[in-house]
């Protein structure tokens, strides 16, 4: 099963988070951060790691981030273990 983890900056995956639930219904194996001004980057990288720990069913994770380069991006590539994928 592949898992999805929605991260940008502000309150884009929650924006993201609320749009998928109207349509589809909750979605179990999509996990939703978001990355706050009051955050630091090990703050995300915490918040990832947390997510991540809790996917036990999936064999395969692709993030979604808002912005190729910015910091949700370059933590969830650091983030990243074997059979992930960054897009």
């Amino acid at each position: 099963m592949t898992g999805v983890v929605i991260t940008g900056h502000g309150f884009y995956a929650s924006g993201v988070k609320s749009t998928i639930q109207l349509i589809a219904g909750e979605q179990h194996e999509v996990k939703y951060v978001d990355f706050l001004e009051s955050d630091e980057p090990s703050d995300l990288r915490e918040k990832l790691e947390h997510y991540l720990d809790s996917m036990n069913n999936v064999t395969n994770i692709l993030f979604l981030t808002d912005i190729v380069g910015g910091t949700p991006f370059k933590i969830s590539a650091f983030c990243k273990k074997e059979k992930l994928q960054v897009l």
